[in-house]
């Protein structure tokens, strides 16, 4: 197989010459956080490899003020110093050479501001609970080319080398950096220098500092690590469960790969903006604060899990990633796959009473098989290319896909020999780089099985097989039904399906969807019916269904069929399958029909069993599972319009508005989404009042994600003035329009907000960081008409996004495989409910 059918160029193009290579940096930094700027300088220590005259490093915004090369303590003469702002590059050109083998001393003074971009060296904005002047901190942000806005460096993955990290910061103000302070001098003039250790050798990207007001807890793990929570004044205590969690998860991680944790320390720091939701830099973790604090009195299980979930993810990374590192950033999912697969191998070991690795198959394989449908997805390994065009591969496919294969690899070759196959490869390449084959490598040594020959199939080409049950035979799957080109129709992939009471894929362990008989659907529903199958495969057969249905492979009706055998389900995981086939129907039945009003009977009569177990009260039997259950489907009661659901939440609600804290933390995402879902003017300046006066970012999601929910048109476009106004965070942003997006009265609205404030969106949002294309497909992936496609094609024809076009293509995917899905679904559909079978007695 041609592992790269489309061709591709070397690497080597878009990276340094590589003719010399640093091995050590001497860093001085100072921050100014009045006027938002920094001074700095470096020393790089550097080995030439090849005979050179130019020292070529990157540079990004810096204003470089002084330069110049030592070689053997001698001055080197500069000719020029050059810098190529579209590049990002800085050029030394040297009066000699330097030849092969020698040592030399490139120093360079520098300046730089503190943008406002969650990018590089950053500000962010903050305020305490005594006062309401906003304070700023200053904070980085460096994967994956944030280090050249910073100060001049060799920005590459495979650059790797030690960091010496001294910054100068006002004496009431504290810094943390990668590594712990060696020693803190009082300079006598307001100022302070803080030193700190030198670090393990390591890629620039994961270089960190912050500077500002820091409060902190901490623990130690049982050999010794210190492990802190930092957060602004006020906050520390919100940290508690994190900092539990991370000192258990390095233990976990430590016995697993029988590796110790090679940093003395371990920080995890809760910033107020920040654009991912957390970042793994070696010994200093940074997060959104909504992904790392957790308060007792205010959080929800669904919070805490994701707290945990998060915080495994980024300590895994502290060996898959940090210690290894992958060679280039076309090979990303050696970082982020196997993060997402350790993150749930981990907290079920931290808390197996969650049973998270069922939710697994919703969170990360279910994501996996949507965004990897479309015909516009990518491979999980990349043919090799700018770091800009690298960038967008922080998707889906390089994530939640790149974790399902791990999950196929172990359930294929056994947690044992999976295990020392890790060992070996992270002891073999430790501080160092990898590519693909090195994995495999390891996992067949350890298990005499040809891993690459089979995951080659999975990684090397796009997509994924659609089975038929019946005959074995697959071919690659379309979820616009599309007709397959020339060279998808010769895919193939390699796997194997065990089957189960008449179902194919028992267990979901292959990243695959089985197609039945339309008879044999039916036999698969009754057996839904009689919960004659285990959750997890309740889940696929509603995922599939409904996939294959949007695709053309199936009758759209038969998901109905199957949403009434699911009448009284239990499961939360199934809850979120049959949520998602719920939403897929409701814009193929006509508004204000007698089909309107059966389906909404049919919601109503399969949510009614479940909600009356469970109620609005916790229960002292209840699981984890039936907490994250409860919300979804008194939520979805009360939206298909049950009329007692809907008066209750409001009351609870107003109970809320007078005494913040009455309202269960559970139940707050469901009681604000009805109260918005039904509600007026009043509701609407309430929820933007609590909004601003609420001090937790977790709070301010709920209420965010709620503003979205309404169903007057004016309303919502109160919600989007609101959203991009200073009182909303920038990293909020693309939430806060996805929301309106999702509402059907409002996705309209927000694809023509976006496109009326484009120009200040761009600004804000790119280049440089992921937030632009999540903003973009947030929006524009719930239209649904050709019309609309059209409309956003020729925006972008006309306002080129480079840094989005991936984003772009997906969403243009989507709205006309919706606008197909609504032709193709609508006469059956509403035929089913307006027939005997769509009666509800």
């Amino acid at each position: 197989m041609d592992i790269f059918p489309y061709g591709f160029s070397s690497p080597e193009r878009f990276r340094l010459p590589g003719t010399v290579v640093p091995t050590h940096y001497r860093l001085t930094l100072e921050p100014n956080l009045k006027n938002l700027t920094f001074i700095g300088s470096v020393e790089i220590d550097i080995i030439v490899r090849e005979k050179t005259d130019t020292v070529m490093l990157h540079a990004k915004e810096i204003g470089v003020t002084a330069a110049s090369v030592k070689r053997g303590g001698n001055e080197v003469p500069i000719r020029a110093v050059q810098q190529d702002i579209k590049k990002m590059e800085l050029s030394l050109d040297l009066g000699e050479c330097l030849n092969a083998g020698e040592e030399a001393v490139v120093s360079l003074q520098f300046s730089g501001v503190l943008n406002d971009q969650m990018d590089g060296f950053y500000r962010s904005k903050y305020t305490v609970a005594s006062s309401n002047i906003p304070r700023t901190l200053a904070t980085t942000q460096f994967e994956e080319i944030g280090a050249r806005r910073a100060f001049p460096c060799f920005d590459e993955p495979t650059a790797k080398a030690e960091f010496d990290v001294t910054l100068l910061v006002p004496c009431e103000l504290d810094a943390v950096s990668n590594m712990p302070v060696l020693e803190t001098t009082d300079l006598g003039d307001g100022r302070k220098r803080m030193r700190f250790g030198t670090s393990p050798k390591m890629s620039t990207y994961l270089l960190a500092f912050t500077v500002g007001e820091i409060e902190s807890i901490e623990g130690r793990t049982s050999r010794g690590t210190i492990v802190r929570v930092l957060t602004t004044p006020g906050k520390k205590e919100q940290g508690r469960f994190a900092l539990d969690v991370g000192i258990r998860a390095l233990e976990f991680y430590e016995d697993y790969f029988c590796i110790p944790y090679p940093l003395p320390k371990l920080d995890m720091a809760a910033i107020p903006d920040f654009a991912a939701g957390a970042m793994e830099n070696w010994g200093l973790i940074t997060y959104r604060e909504s992904a790392l604090l957790v308060d007792p009195a205010h959080s929800s299980a669904a919070t805490k899990q994701r707290v945990a979930i998060v915080v495994a993810h980024e300590i895994a990374h502290q060996w898959f990633g940090n210690l290894v590192t992958m060679d280039w950033w076309n090979q990303l999912w050696l970082n982020e796959g196997f993060a997402t697969w350790m993150e749930y191998h981990a907290v079920d070991a931290l808390f197996p009473e969650w049973n998270i690795w069922e939710q697994f198959l919703d969170t990360d394989h279910a994501l996996a098989l949507e965004a990897d449908g479309l015909q516009s997805t990518h491979a999980i390994e990349v043919p090799p290319g700018s770091v800009e065009a690298m960038r967008q591969n922080f998707d889906a496919v390089s994530y939640s896909k790149g974790g399902s294969v791990i999950r196929m690899i172990h359930g294929m070759i056994g947690p044992e020999a999976f295990r020392k196959g890790l060992q070996t490869y992270l002891v073999r390449h430790a501080y160092g780089n990898t590519v693909t084959e090195d994995l495999w490598a390891a996992l067949e040594e350890a298990s005499g099985k040809p891993v690459g020959k089979i995951m080659d199939t999975w990684t090397k080409q796009p997509g994924y097989p659609v089975v038929n049950a019946d005959t074995g035979e697959h071919q690659r799957f379309l979820v616009s039904g599309a007709p397959l080109t020339e060279a998808e129709a010769k895919q193939q992939w390699r796997f194997e399906l065990s089957a189960k009471n008449g179902k194919s894929n028992a267990g979901q362990t292959a990243l695959v969807r089985v197609n039945y008989a339309p008879e044999q659907w039916k036999e698969l529903i009754e057996r839904v019916h009689a919960r004659a199958f285990a959750p997890i495969d309740r889940f696929g057969l509603v995922d599939d269904l409904r996939m294959l249905a949007r695709a053309g492979h199936a009758p759209p009706d038969l998901i109905l069929s199957l949403l009434r055998a699911s009448r009284g389900e239990p499961s939360y995981l199934v809850w979120k399958a049959l949520r998602a086939a719920l939403k897929d129907i409701l814009p193929l039945v006509p508004r204000g029909t007698e089909a309107e009003r059966n389906f909404n009977l049919l919601a109503r009569d399969i949510l009614r069993s479940v909600v009356t177990r469970l109620d609005w009260e916790r229960m002292p039997n209840d699981t984890h599972a039936d907490t994250l259950l409860r919300p979804l489907v008194l939520e979805l009661y009360g939206k298909f319009g049950d009329e007692r659901t809907v008066t209750e939440a409001r009351r609870r609600f107003g109970e809320h508005c007078v005494n913040k804290g009455s309202l269960e933390p559970n139940l707050r995402v469901a009681v604000y989404g009805i109260v918005a879902h039904s509600g007026g003017k009043e509701t609407h300046a309430t929820l933007t009042d609590l909004y601003r006066t609420a001090e937790r970012s977790e709070e301010k999601q709920r209420y965010l994600t709620a503003l979205g929910e309404f169903q007057e048109q004016a309303l919502l476009e109160e919600t989007i003035s609101f959203v991009l106004s200073n009182a909303v965070r920038a990293q909020d942003v693309p939430s806060g329009l996805g929301a309106v997006a999702e509402n059907p009265h409002g996705s309209r609205i927000a694809w023509e907000a976006m496109a009326a404030n484009w120009k200040e969106i761009r600004r804000q949002f790119g280049p440089g960081i992921m937030l632009l294309s999540r903003l973009v497909e947030n929006v524009l992936k719930h239209l649904g008409t050709f019309k609309e496609a059209e409309e956003v094609e020729e925006f972008f024809r006309q306002n080129p996004a480079p840094e989005a076009n991936q984003a772009v293509a997906r969403a243009l995917e989507r709205i006309r495989g919706q606008a197909t899905w609504v032709e193709r679904g609508r006469e059956p559909v509403t035929a089913w409910l307006l027939g005997s079978e769509g009666r509800v007695d």
